[in-house]
């Protein structure tokens, strides 16, 4: 089964339109329910207010998770925080 076919299935079981796409790339990250809790305010667009469509924020977050989130069957170490010098407001 493909990402896209998962994602319509799980769109057809209740799921948000953020929360189908996103756990169908994020299944392998992280459990379920911590998946549809992030996604949960985006369906119908952020908070609902109809503008950037949920399923591109359901589709943009996992490329984001990639980066910092082992796959379950894959796990490494996560790489050393960035450090910055300077202040952190800019001056």
């Amino acid at each position: 089964m493909t990402r896209a076919e998962r994602a319509r299935d799980l769109f057809f079981e209740g799921c948000n339109c953020a929360q189908a796409v996103f756990l169908a790339f994020a299944e392998d990250r992280m459990d379920r329910d911590t998946a549809l809790k992030i996604a949960s305010g985006y369906g119908g667009g952020m908070a609902g207010m109809r503008g950037v469509c949920g399923a591109v924020n359901g589709c943009l977050w996992p490329t984001a998770c990639s980066a910092v989130l082992p796959t379950r069957t894959t796990a490494r170490p996560r790489p050393p925080p960035i450090r910055r010098s300077g202040s952190s407001r800019g001056i």
